[in-house]
């Protein structure tokens, strides 16, 4: 219901924000949340057909599945001292929830023979 409430119902609340950034020389400049007025309504008009009700539950159920396998991993990780790379880790994490909710199906990203293991590099 909250998501419903902020991606569709108050969204025009959204369009002042306080944020900023540098489109020019920051590369998350254009993301949505650094946009203002015109700009954010233009970029919410392209991305809301993504967020529709159904899609956001699809999404929440590939978290569900997602979130502890990938805790266990970084359990593990911790548990033999290993070091682990958050920005290859969090990659690992949204290749495998966006496998899952548009393909229907589990990437395997954390196993070390997985097919799915480049692509999170990308």
């Amino acid at each position: 219901d909250l998501m419903v409430d902020v991606c569709i119902k108050d969204y025009d609340h959204f369009t002042r924000n306080t944020l900023a950034s540098n489109q020019e020389t920051d590369i998350t400049g254009g993301n949505m949340l650094f946009l203002h007025g015109q700009q954010w309504k233009e970029v919410r008009g392209k991305t809301s057909p993504f967020f529709t009700p159904m899609k956001i539950k699809a999404m929440l159920s590939s978290v569900d599945v997602t979130l502890p396998k990938a805790m266990k991993v970084l359990e593990d990780a911790i548990r033999i001292g290993e070091p682990c790379n958050l920005s290859e880790f969090l990659s690992q994490i949204v290749n495998d929830i966006i496998t899952q909710a548009v393909f229907g199906m589990e990437s395997d990203v954390y196993q070390e023979d997985s097919k799915f293991k480049p692509l999170a590099s990308i």
